[in-house]
């Protein structure tokens, strides 16, 4: 039988071990800041036993602890402290990787990414460690599976203040509260900032966002149902005129949509929506097509609205992908 090592393919190994401590764990390698509170999890270990593989790469120059952990630093955390205290029956399954210390974080990385409990300061960190690893953004989205806008997001926040990554983690301020702040306030700076931000919002989550583009002397989007309730007049009164084809009618509420939650500036919106529609027909007054909206959505016979209506609602992201 051939033994040849097929192109791809990481040789690992599943083994146990009986002593914790012959695995090392190395300061700065995980990508969490924190453990978090450990009880619960020790108690479970304790009754129960580690049901999950504890990941780690070999280190044969080291007899006493021929191993270095990539993941499962929680699990193995709970199993030397047990061990400190006594507890010697401890089975710790491992699977071992054949892997150099680059793709062994890597492993490490993608691992904790897939347990989706990641903080926001640990996604963030994260990516900027792949980042001054010499990986593009492009790149660093393709290897976690995430929108280039998820990755942005978080290489901004990775350079925030240690305040702010820590109010976004905690919940207590909304990610994009945190990222502008981040991106239009000098680091000397976003402490104060924020605190400003969760002052005017008085502490309400819901209210940051407005008091944040207040503060920071940004422009406010549109909530998604005005500007859902705007579009469905503007492909009734002018895209119906403009003769477009459907697909160029869903990119434009696509852009809009993204425009809505930030993912686009006005100005990309507006020169996607000038290409798109005659400009004699795009001179009308926004404030004229809202109050348009409104007269529209007291006559719901209006066929064509309704027609527009059914079909927005039966849209999928995936159909605007081209």
């Amino acid at each position: 039988m051939s033994t040849k090592k097929q192109e791809g393919v990481i040789r690992s190994d599943r083994l146990a071990i009986s002593n914790p401590n012959m695995i090392q764990i190395v300061p700065g390698f995980n990508c969490r800041t924190t453990l978090g509170d450990l009880t619960e999890l020790q108690e479970s270990i304790k009754a129960h036993g580690i049901l999950a593989d504890v990941w780690v790469r070999p280190d044969p120059a080291n007899k006493q602890q021929p191993y270095i952990l990539i993941a499962g630093e929680r699990r193995l955390t709970c199993a030397q402290k047990l061990w400190t205290e006594g507890v010697k029956d401890l089975r710790v399954p491992i699977k071992v990787f054949y892997v150099d210390e680059v793709a062994a974080e890597d492993l490490m990385a993608l691992e904790n990414l897939e347990r989706e409990n990641l903080s926001f300061e640990d996604e963030a960190n994260l990516m900027n460690r792949w980042c001054k690893r010499g990986f593009t953004i492009d790149e660093v989205a393709t290897k976690v599976q995430r929108s280039r806008t998820w990755v942005e997001q978080r290489l901004t926040l990775a350079a925030a203040s240690a305040t702010v990554k820590a109010m976004v983690s905690s919940g207590e301020v909304p990610l994009r509260v945190g990222v502008q702040v981040a991106a239009n306030t000098p680091a000397a700076q976003q402490n104060a900032t924020i605190n400003k931000i969760v002052k005017k919002a008085k502490g309400k989550k819901s209210k940051m966002q407005a008091a944040s583009d207040e503060i920071l002397g940004l422009k406010t989007r549109p909530g998604k149902k005005l500007v859902m309730a705007t579009i469905r007049i503007l492909n009734a009164q002018e895209l119906a005129k403009a003769s477009l084809k459907t697909m160029e009618v869903r990119s434009i509420v696509m852009m809009a949509m993204q425009y809505a939650v930030g993912d686009v500036t006005e100005e990309q919106f507006l020169e996607q929506w000038n290409a798109k529609v005659p400009v004699n027909q795009v001179a009308q007054e926004t404030a004229d097509k809202v109050a348009a909206v409104s007269a529209l959505s007291t006559n719901p016979s209006n066929d064509t609205v309704v027609k527009i209506d059914s079909q927005l609602k039966n849209l999928r992201a995936n159909d605007f992908l081209m």
